[in-house]
């Protein structure tokens, strides 16, 4: 859409000879979606089981929050270091200002853009934003949920942001007063030095910019590491799959995972390991505790416990 836009602006305007060529940038579009149309076809229920959390309640003021937090890590990634530093207020707001300041200059960015960016970026930028937010805004709007909070949907709006910024950026730097020159090609120095230390320092955290919700891995990970050999206990939830896989890049090879589905019995056998329980369902911890097993808390890990008979 945006690609066709563009194309449509920049162009002369003849009706057919337009038509064709947004017609030709659609269908190119929907044959790279093949795969995916597919794949949602045939599993349409289990499709519409895990994607039933963004019906949940929209919120305004969370849901401008969640807008402007995601254009913002476009340029740098502290959201993470700001979630696990919220529980000291000096520190957390120190995490947090780089945070803040590169959506202020994402906004602004979008701003100069708008007005003072060359038309075929204007319309590029508009169309990236449009395509993107618009049909995710309007079902929140109409059909409540949080799509549109979600910020590896928003994808094509955070590059129209980027480039919006670099637009700002090349034409500040390039200004003829001497000292807005200085100012701005210092701004763009932090910019990109605050991107690359974010992410850095990022990557060697136990959890990543789309999953928050695992946020005791470091944790379970020591105990595991310290009680070797072990065996871990878990359901086959697709959440708790992915948490398996952050778990497993972090222990030891003595630790064994045994995935429970939902409907089965547990069958733990774990002769000569210490036995634990990591993000158990509810049949799961009633089906445990049915064979006898004494679920005794780990300290410092909220999603983790040790089995005992």
């Amino acid at each position: 859409m945006a690609a066709g836009t563009l194309d449509l602006k920049t162009r002369p305007w003849r009706l057919p000879g337009a038509c064709a060529r947004y017609l030709q940038v659609l269908v190119c579009a929907a044959l790279a979606f093949i795969p995916w149309i597919l794949v949602m076809i045939q599993g349409r229920r289990v499709a519409h089981g895990n994607l039933r959390w963004m019906e949940d309640g929209f919120a305004h003021r969370v849901g401008l929050k969640a807008w402007l937090g995601g254009i913002a890590s476009a340029f740098v990634d502290s959201a993470e270091l700001h979630t696990r530093l919220k529980g000291d207020g000096f520190l957390a707001l120190l995490a947090g200002l780089p945070f803040l300041l590169a959506g202020l200059l994402a906004v602004y960015g979008l701003e100069f853009a708008a007005r003072r960016g060359p038309a075929p970026g204007r319309w590029l930028i508009a169309g990236l934003f449009v395509a993107t937010m618009a049909p995710l805004l309007l079902a929140d709007l109409l059909l409540g949920g949080m799509r549109s909070r979600v910020w590896r949907f928003q994808i094509p709006a955070y590059l129209a942001a980027q480039f919006a910024v670099a637009c700002l950026l090349a034409t500040e730097t390039a200004s003829q007063g001497v000292c807005r020159r200085r100012v701005w090609q210092s701004v763009a120095a932090v910019a990109l030095l605050a991107g690359v230390v974010s992410s850095a320092g990022n990557s060697c955290l136990f959890t990543t910019w789309d999953k928050r919700e695992i946020t005791d891995p470091g944790r379970a990970a020591e105990v595991l590491n310290q009680s070797q050999p072990a065996l871990v206990v878990t359901s086959t939830s697709s959440d708790n799959l992915g948490r398996g896989l952050v778990l497993s890049r972090l222990v030891g090879a003595g630790v064994r995972f045994h995935y429970v589905p939902e409907s089965a019995r547990c069958r733990i056998q774990g002769e000569g390991r210490e036995v634990f329980a990591y993000h158990p369902s509810l049949p799961l911890r009633q089906d445990l505790e049915r064979q006898g097993w004494r679920f005794e808390p780990v300290a410092g890990s909220r999603h983790q416990w040790r089995l005992k008979r």
